[in-house]
C-alpha cells in the first residue's frame, strides 16, 4: 500500500495544487481552445487544462520509472550528495524550461519574453518537484 501511495500521491497532490491555482484564476478569466497558440499565461493555462489527464499519466510513469528508484538510491547517500542531486534537478528543470520556452517563443516578441517564459516554466517545474519530493519525504 505504501508503494502505491509513493507512486500516485505525489503527482496527485502536485496536480491538485496546480488545478486549484488554475481554477481559482479561471473564475476571473475564460479559457478556451483558441487561446492555445499564444505566448501568454492564459495560453499555458488552457493547454494545462485540456491536457491534464495525459500529463498526469506521464507524471505517474515518470514517478514509477525514474523518481522512485532514484529516491531509494538517495536514502543511501550523504547530505552533500543529496544537495548535489537537488542542484542537478534544478539544472535539468532549467534545461527543459529553456527548450520548451524556446519552442513556444515568438522571435518577434523579443528576448525578454523568452526570459519570462523560461523563468515561469522553471518555477512551475521546480514547484512541482518540490511538492513531489516533500510528499515522498513525508511518506517515508
Amino acid at each position: 500500500m505504501k508503494k502505491l501511495l509513493k507512486i500516485f500521491l505525489p503527482p496527485f497532490i502536485g496536480f491538485l495544487v496546480f488545478s486549484v491555482i488554475i481554477n481559482g484564476g479561471a473564475l476571473y478569466t475564460t479559457l478556451s481552445a483558441k487561446d492555445l497558440g499564444l505566448d501568454t499565461l492564459q495560453s499555458f493555462t488552457a493547454f494545462y487544462r485540456y491536457t491534464m489527464p495525459l500529463l498526469f499519466v506521464v507524471a505517474v510513469l515518470t514517478q514509477i520509472l525514474i523518481v522512485i528508484p532514484v529516491w531509494r538510491h538517495v536514502a543511501e547517500k550523504t547530505w552533500a550528495d543529496r544537495i548535489n542531486m537537488i542542484v542537478d534537478l534544478c539544472f535539468v528543470c532549467g534545461i527543459f524550461a529553456l527548450g520548451i520556452g524556446y519552442a513556444i517563443w515568438d522571435t518577434q516578441s523579443g528576448t525578454h519574453i523568452l526570459i519570462k517564459l523560461v523563468a515561469m516554466l522553471s518555477g512551475i517545474q521546480l514547484a512541482y518537484w518540490f511538492i513531489n519530493l516533500l510528499v515522498l519525504f513525508v511518506l517515508d
